[in-house]
């Protein structure tokens, strides 16, 4: 079998476009990265509530979450859902 584009180069004009254009990308990220351009942390949240959980397997599997301050239940996490 004959190769069909044995005697067709590559575009030498798609060639320069797709290196130019990755060229091109790599300055600006370099240069954003050294320049510290858009790089303005985001605000911390201020929490709204915080407790302390505690967590407990029960024999069927399910995993349960209390209230560790007052041992007051949270939830009840079957197994196999909420990746448990």
């Amino acid at each position: 079998m004959s190769d069909p584009f044995a005697d067709r180069p590559f575009p030498r004009g798609a060639l320069l476009g797709a290196a130019a254009l990755i060229g091109f990308t790599l300055i600006t990220v370099g240069a954003a990265r050294i320049e510290a351009i858009m790089t303005a942390p985001a605000a911390d949240a201020a929490p709204v509530e915080r407790i302390d959980v505690r967590f407990a397997d029960r024999a069927d599997g399910a995993i349960v979450v209390h209230d560790a301050s007052d041992d007051s239940l949270l939830a009840v996490l079957e197994p196999g859902s909420n990746g448990f």
